[in-house]
């Protein structure tokens, strides 16, 4: 039920995860995209409230993609934010909802940079067998390639 993208910055995750999402919403399915900084915001602001809303409709949707977590501020603050991440993904698990996730952080392993957004108990899941862990590498950039191709053309036909 979860698949969590992990790679460099700029080697398309985000692309990706929101033409899955664009894809779905266009079959009329049920999803959700949310960046990790503005769940990490979210969470606090509701943190002390007794409505919940924000955190059902983000348990409750078919789909919910969690883009760059770990790259705002806000995620950085601790506790909330591991609290937070755990109330929503371990209840989607359970429902057997679809997640999609993505982080420019470091290896799974690095306790210093997922594990210190996350949590303990949300990294458990990502090396369960639920998650699928997709490490995405950079190929060779065709927009490079195709730029490259063109200016040899041009000096050519000079």
């Amino acid at each position: 039920p979860m698949v969590l993208l992990r790679g460099l910055p700029g080697i398309g995750k985000s692309h990706l995860i929101q033409a899955a999402i664009y894809h779905l919403a266009s079959y009329r399915q049920h999803a959700v995209y949310v960046t990790g900084d503005d769940l990490a915001r979210a969470i606090r602001a509701f943190e002390d409230q007794a409505d919940d809303r924000y955190r059902d409709a983000l348990t409750k949707a078919r789909w919910l993609a969690i883009d760059d977590i770990g790259a705002g501020a806000a995620e950085r603050s601790g506790y909330v934010a591991a609290e937070g991440y755990f109330a929503i993904l371990d209840k989607r698990l359970r429902m057997g909802s679809r997640t999609i996730l993505s982080t420019n952080l470091g290896q799974l392993e690095d306790k210093d940079s997922l594990a210190a957004i996350v949590g303990d108990r949300v990294m458990s899941r990502f090396t369960s067998d639920k998650c699928l862990v997709v490490a995405m590498h950079p190929l060779d950039d065709i927009r490079a390639k195709a730029g490259r191709r063109r200016a040899r053309e041009v000096q050519e036909h000079e």
